[in-house]
């Protein structure tokens, strides 16, 4: 997934070195401390934008991975998953966070059951009450599989903090094109696992 992750940020580097660039800057522009009216305006546009901005770069990555052209006029031009998006990452940061209050091992669990119910809703438009049972369905039997790429995929970009900040460039990107990777094929495995077991 790795290898692949790098192949495709080669043969994308411009469009994605250019996306990242500008989520830099998003992130920069967040402000501190949120203490009067000017500053709590900017951060919910901020904030607003951020999000929007993730769906766009997903959206994107998406395309990329399945052969299609993409470009990045379309990073904003997702809004109307915006909602279910947002609701989708509240809800998979409260399980996994009540999972880490009670016990680290269920918010971890629970972290690579549903990790993948905000991708859903924005890839194929279902409900976050769909997202989550479709990312549960995907990861069955693969936890330590997913655990073991999360790792090694968070060392990677961890290798591109150390490469001066520039090598985030690379590693971010390639990082988040080996995770749509990943998600790619659970989706084709979880689709597949009826046509095998009808003995197609």
């Amino acid at each position: 997934a790795i290898r692949h992750g790098w192949e495709m940020w080669k043969r994308n580097k411009k469009l994605l070195t250019l996306l990242t660039l500008f989520w830099f800057i998003i992130e920069i522009l967040q402000p501190d401390k949120w203490n009067d009216l000017p500053t709590v305006v900017l951060g919910v546009v901020l904030v607003v934008a951020s999000n929007l901005f993730a769906i766009g770069w997903f959206k994107i990555l998406l395309k990329l991975e399945r052969g299609e052209n993409a470009s990045w006029k379309e990073v904003f031009n997702y809004a109307k998953y915006f909602w279910k998006y947002v609701g989708s990452n509240i809800l998979f940061c409260l399980i996994s966070g009540i999972g880490l209050i009670l016990l680290v091992i269920p918010g971890v669990y629970w972290f690579l059951k549903y990790q993948f119910a905000p991708l859903l809703v924005i890839d194929k438009d279902i409900s976050i009450k769909e997202s989550f049972k479709e990312s549960a369905r995907m990861t069955e039997g693969m936890k330590w599989q997913l655990l073991g790429f999360i790792i090694v995929n968070t060392l990677v970009v961890l290798l591109g903090v150390l490469a001066l900040v520039v090598g985030l460039f690379v590693s971010i990107p390639a990082g988040a094109l080996a995770y749509v990777y990943v998600y790619r094929k659970l989706l084709e495995r979880e689709h597949s696992t009826p046509l095998i077991q009808e003995g197609v």
